[in-house]
């Protein structure tokens, strides 16, 4: 019951739920106008992390691998690829108005749309580069 309702809070809010049979249920949660992504410990209800440096943060989605959360900022114009384990940020520019994003398993791709135009980003999770739009 509760992971039900933590999963449809996840999707009202543009939250990403990690699960594992090794590790606690983590939900991460972009701030929007906070600025920034939390992690939060869902199983204890507490926030495990808040990381910085994303502002107004959008759309999230989490990679392949498990090991990155990438990020749009509707302010910056920009997707930021986030090693949570290290905090260490990559930022690729994106114009106009990245918004929603969404990673499709097993492509090492994230696709991202613009809020302002009718076009899609393709860009490969691990370089971020090649990207069509």
């Amino acid at each position: 019951m509760r992971i039900q309702l933590l999963s449809k809070l996840a999707a009202l809010y543009g939250a990403v739920l990690s699960l594992s049979l090794q590790a606690a249920l983590t939900v991460y949660i972009p701030l929007g106008s906070g600025n920034g992504v939390v992690e939060v410990d869902a199983e204890n209800d507490k926030i495990i992390n808040h990381y910085q440096g994303v502002v107004n943060s959008h759309g999230l989605d989490i990679s392949d691998d498990g090991t990155r959360l990438f990020i749009t900022s509707k302010s910056e114009g920009k997707l930021v690829a986030l090693d949570y384990k290290s905090g260490k940020q990559r930022v690729l520019p994106l114009s106009p108005n990245p918004y929603h994003l969404n990673t499709i398993t097993d492509t090492g791709k994230v696709y991202i749309s613009s809020r302002s135009t009718p076009s899609v980003w393709v860009v490969d999770q691990n370089s971020l580069g090649n990207r069509y739009h």
